[in-house]
């Protein structure tokens, strides 16, 4: 049996679709969606609209954008508004062609999802076991790590969120944070997404595997350009560079 987790589609169709592909080629079973499914990317509205027609029978969660997008009022010390100009930017253009609907669907989203395959228990969350916003990065201190997963049962931990797919041993645990489909933030601009073969798993064996799968990145980075937000092309800009640090003005032109 071979199971999909993806991360972080951010409104990215065209990779979502790129992976499924993948998904589809390697004759997998089912798939984990661990949230932020349509915030700042260049199609929020048709990549909420193509899962919800074609993915509602696999586990979804939510993510921290996808709570943001439901949340978020624009009013003053709204804790749900990006402090970044362009990512709050990003919001209002996701609030904006959303509608009730899609934002029901993404309140509607369980946090977590708990599985038991063959004896193996599974956890699968989006930022952090006790807390949906929290990263776990390559570098977090194994201290931090042990607290993050302090009292969870579940001996194979998946999540997503930081964008910077990665496997940490722990606690007699496995945290696999699964990377981003729709902005990978690695300097490799493929959407990445991880493989968990479990036909071994009467043997007590399983296998992860981050598999990194080419799209058309730069039809997906001219379709952000033509959002109607401000900021949108720098957005763009970090999509073909798969980065997290935004350039200045300069690299951009």
């Amino acid at each position: 049996m071979k199971l999909a987790i993806i991360s972080d589609i951010h409104g990215n169709l065209r990779s979502l679709q790129a992976v499924l592909k993948d998904i589809e080629e390697k004759e997998i079973e089912k798939v984990y969606i661990l949230g932020d499914l349509a915030f700042c990317g260049p199609q929020p509205k048709e990549t909420l609209d193509f899962i919800r027609e074609n993915l509602l029978d696999h586990v979804i969660i939510q993510g921290n954008t996808d709570e943001m997008i439901v949340r978020a009022t624009n009013a003053a010390g709204d804790p749900y508004m990006p402090k970044n100009e362009i990512m709050a930017n990003a919001l209002r253009y996701s609030q904006e062609v959303l509608d009730d609907i899609d934002k029901d669907f993404l309140d509607n989203l369980p946090l977590k999802h708990e599985e038991e395959i063959g004896g193996l228990k599974m956890l699968f969350v989006h930022g952090s076991p006790r807390k949906i916003d929290e990263g776990i990065f390559p570098n977090v201190r194994y201290s931090t790590l042990e607290e993050m997963v302090e009292g969870v049962e579940a001996k194979l931990i998946f999540c997503g969120h930081t964008h910077y797919p990665v496997i940490h041993q722990t606690a007699g645990k496995t945290v696999v944070n699964v990377g981003s489909v729709g902005r990978p933030f690695e300097e490799n601009p493929r959407a990445v997404y991880v493989m968990l073969d479990l036909s071994k798993i009467e043997q007590r064996e399983f296998d992860i595997e981050h598999r990194y799968v080419k799209y058309d990145t730069e039809a997906a980075a001219r379709d952000l350009e033509q959002c109607n937000f401000e900021g949108a092309n720098i957005l763009a800009y970090m999509l073909r560079q798969a980065t997290d640090k935004f350039p200045e003005p300069s690299e951009v032109n």
